[in-house]
């Protein structure tokens, strides 16, 4: 599919590598293990050089999910906006689409961190396709649209991937 001017690309990237180590901690709170914290501006810093900067996040409030998103920004611009959404955190694929509708129109690239299976589910729902998404693990989106981002994320199945991104071929 040919992109336009007005092409909408989307980036849905799982986020880094998290941390066990203190077992009774809450899932909501586990932080990134340091694999994690070293793989995320190595992303950020290849989609840039793919030509796919994120004009802003939009992230899970969970703490991997938020501290993915801030370890992505320090490989982008620092001007690049971290949104947080508690709706991203294990909801299902329904909110990261929903989230996806809401990105302001200024915004041509704009990226979801969050979790699997939803990410899974979203790439299905949105491209007709199945990725596997390991840690920090990056699918690229586009949609040749003229509407708004509301528009574009009711556009299941016609949304194109235009490349995968695992971190250990970067």
């Amino acid at each position: 599919m040919p992109t336009t001017d007005r092409a909408r690309r989307l980036i849905l990237l799982r986020h880094a590598k998290s941390s066990w180590k203190n077992a009774g901690q809450r899932d909501h709170d586990r932080p990134l293990a340091p694999r994690g914290r070293a793989a995320a501006p190595r992303m950020a810093t290849h989609l840039c050089g793919l030509g796919w900067a994120p004009d802003q996040i939009v992230s899970s409030d969970a703490r991997r999910a938020k501290d993915t998103a801030k370890e992505l920004r320090r490989g982008l611009s620092d001007s690049v906006e971290i949104v947080l959404d508690s709706a991203l955190y294990c909801t299902g694929a329904s909110a990261i689409i929903e989230a996806v509708g809401r990105f302001d129109e200024s915004v041509a690239c704009g990226m979801i961190v969050a979790h699997n299976p939803d990410l899974e589910w979203a790439v299905r729902v949105l491209s007709g396709r199945s990725v596997g998404f390991a840690t920090a693990t990056a699918v690229l989106l586009s949609i040749a649209t003229d509407g708004p981002w509301s528009r574009a994320a009711d556009l299941a199945g016609e949304w194109a991937i235009r490349g995968v991104v695992h971190p250990k071929e970067i």
